[in-house]
């Protein structure tokens, strides 16, 4: 349960945290597992958990590779031309591009301290 101000489209995943984190007694570790990656395995999370407690880290998160690499993406500019965001990249070959990831926004472990 959260409290009914953090019941709408605006709350952020960072204010639920702590208002559930608040309604503990207390904890070492949390986890924030979102409903939209239904497909994770209980391997993922046990992974991660391992991770978190051996190296001492304080947070893990999920994180996947991009579909296609960031630095070859164009934008439009105010004129409606579509250029190379980053042009110093346009004849790089993307596998000669730094490997990169983002956010897969399925989970996060964490200590409660970093929130």
């Amino acid at each position: 349960m959260r409290d009914a101000s953090l019941a709408n489209d605006f709350a952020t995943t960072a204010e639920v945290l702590l208002d559930a984190l608040s309604r503990l007694n207390s904890t070492d570790h949390a986890c924030c597992l979102y409903p939209t990656a239904p497909l994770l395995r209980p391997s993922d999370f046990e992974k991660a958990y391992t991770d978190l407690i051996q190296k001492t880290a304080d947070c893990i998160i999920s994180v996947t590779e991009f579909d296609f690499h960031p630095l070859r993406a164009f934008e439009i500019k105010g004129d409606g031309k579509l250029n190379f965001k980053w042009p110093e990249n346009a004849l790089t070959r993307s596998q000669d591009l730094p490997d990169l990831l983002h956010d897969a926004g399925a989970f996060y472990f964490s200590t409660p301290q970093l929130f």
